[in-house]
């Protein structure tokens, strides 16, 4: 149960003080239900403290704006399984190199997986190759199909 309804702030207030003792006896499981500005409010319970720090950490290195929206959708519909799919795994490096879906998360490619990749990369040269990393550099470039 996930939604909001406007109602007049006595309605509210009477409808949020009798959903809670419901919510206990049927196990609804909610976290929180608001009434204020005459909307009636119920969010998902919730998550866990794994998919919570999963998204802090995300939500501290992602710079777009379209990415972050999506991913705090997913947080306000109390999608904890999506974003455990997309912030609790890491793409893999394959044959191919690589390779994923775009979109928001460790799991898929984006400018966060990316610049990770990238550092992740230099320091793997800096340790193992230092003197043909600075007589070369590299070079690195992006296939747009």
């Amino acid at each position: 149960l996930t939604g909001s309804i406007s109602l007049g702030p006595f309605r509210a207030q009477i409808i949020g003080e009798m959903l809670m003792p419901l919510q206990r006896h049927v196990g609804v499981r909610c976290s929180t239900v608001r009434a204020s500005n005459n909307r009636f409010r119920v969010a998902p319970r919730a998550m866990s403290t794994q998919t919570s720090g999963l998204v802090s950490n995300w939500m501290e290195l992602d710079r777009d704006p379209a990415s972050r929206a999506a991913v705090q959708a997913l947080v306000d519909a109390g999608e904890e399984g999506k974003l455990q799919d997309m912030l609790g795994k890491r793409l893999e490096f394959g044959t191919a190199g690589l390779r994923g879906r775009m979109g928001p998360g460790f799991n898929a490619m984006n400018t966060v997986t990316v610049q990770q990749t990238t550092q992740g990369l230099c320091r793997y040269l800096q340790h193992a190759a230092p003197e043909q990393l600075k007589a070369g550099g590299v070079v690195i470039g992006f296939d747009g199909r």
